[in-house]
């Protein structure tokens, strides 16, 4: 709740604001963060050091604060250390998803607090639709004192058209405003591809290999086997073992054999004449 001594703006309309240091919060549903220009009298930055955001949280004056606990992005100011030149410290608000636009959530609530956390401003952004970043409202000068205005004028065109309007130099794209994301998670597997049913209920293909054929054994040495040839060293002395004499072959017989000569018997000797007897006996 609001304190009731707190300012409650609506868009246009000032307050007076004591002096010292003080804080803005800016709550919305979504994730968001701040950002400062610190801009003359022509509305302009004297450089880009008076851009202060995340990634130069650091002005004249100026302190982007980052969140703690259940504290969002917050700017802190000490208006008495903003430099003379000064005219107009502004206070703006920019969405993290650079694709959403403030008419898709609840109107943001800014509320300015002094050093002791008591409520001192109180404003809700209403009426916003295409803008991705929002000016909530300025601290300007006013004689010797500073003053608070309710701004809500958005960017379509997010920080490009910010920075632009702002006469900032800095090459940045609208991320520039933004904490660095979180990194992406890894993309999703791909979907196995359906193949058709017979294909699935295709055999897988055997990787079988059938074994070598069995090498033939080398050939069986002839028998009886072949004699070693071996040349016994000349030493000089009769060869050993000597060499074998050469039988002649028996003379074979012809065939048919010869026919054998009977052996000539001796001729029987001669026979003795037996003695005739004389007939008639010779007379005595």
């Amino acid at each position: 709740m609001s304190s009731p001594s707190a300012a409650i703006l609506v868009k246009g309309q000032n307050a007076p604001i004591p002096g010292g240091s003080l804080i803005v919060t800016v709550h919305l549903a979504v994730a968001a963060d701040l950002s400062a220009l610190l801009v003359t009298s022509n509305g302009k930055v004297r450089s880009d050091n008076d851009f202060v955001f995340y990634n130069q949280p650091q002005g004249p004056g100026v302190t982007c604060l980052r969140p703690e606990g259940n504290q969002p992005w917050r700017i802190k100011t000490d208006l008495a250390a903003v430099p003379a030149d000064v005219e107009m410290v502004r206070v703006v608000v920019s969405l993290d998803d650079a694709s959403q636009r403030f008419g898709q959530c609840a109107a943001p609530l800014a509320v300015v607090t002094d050093g002791n956390g008591a409520e001192v401003v109180r404003y809700e952004i209403t009426g916003l639709s295409q803008e991705s970043i929002v000016v909530v409202l300025e601290f300007y000068r006013r004689a010797d004192t500073w003053k608070v205005r309710a701004v809500g004028q958005g960017y379509a065109g997010g920080l490009a058209d910010l920075i632009k309007d702002h006469g900032i130099s800095v090459e940045e794209s609208p991320a520039a405003a933004s904490p660095p994301p979180a990194a992406p998670p890894p993309p999703p597997p791909p979907p196995p591809v359906a193949t058709p049913t017979a294909a699935r209920n295709a055999p897988a293909p055997s990787t079988y290999q059938p074994p070598a054929a069995p090498q033939q054994p080398p050939a069986a040495p002839g028998w009886p086997p072949p004699a070693a040839s071996h040349t016994p060293p000349n030493t000089g002395g009769p060869a050993w073992p000597p060499p074998a004499q050469q039988q002649q072959p028996p003379a074979q017989s012809g065939w048919p054999p010869p026919q054998q000569q009977p052996q000539q018997q001796p001729p029987p000797p001669p026979q003795q004449q037996p003695a005739q007897s004389g007939w008639p006996p010779s007379a005595g």
